[in-house]
């Protein structure tokens, strides 16, 4: 084999890898594309992730504030029915003590009679 068959042949050689390398070039191009694509299409998921997470923010936002103002409005309705049932209790406790001198009273008066009828 001579020189220029060797050059021939290293040039043939050379030629194939270089199919080879433009190949494997093609074949990250491609791979490549995909990964953008792919990309693209989380970056589009987070951006609506994002979007529906301030929107349940908002939501669990309105809602709590909701069920601070009911609280609030339940209990000034609880102080209201205590100071009534305070008032109730008063009243309760006036009318067993006036029972109570009222009994004793009769009581008084029933010996009274009894003593003037002997």
């Amino acid at each position: 084999m001579n020189n220029e068959e060797k050059i021939l042949q290293l040039l043939e050689g050379m030629q194939g890898d270089i199919k080879g390398i433009h190949s494997d070039i093609k074949d990250l191009k491609t791979g490549q594309e995909k990964l953008e694509t792919r990309q693209e299409s989380l970056e589009n998921e987070v951006k609506e992730n994002r979007k529906a997470i301030v929107s349940m923010e908002n939501t669990l936002v309105n809602k709590i504030r909701g069920l601070y103002d009911n609280r609030e409005v339940v209990n000034d309705k609880l102080d209201s029915l205590n100071e009534k049932v305070d008032k109730v209790q008063i009243d309760v406790n006036t009318l067993i003590i006036k029972n109570a001198y009222n009994d004793n009273r009769i009581i008084k008066l029933s010996k009274n009679k009894d003593m003037l009828n002997e």
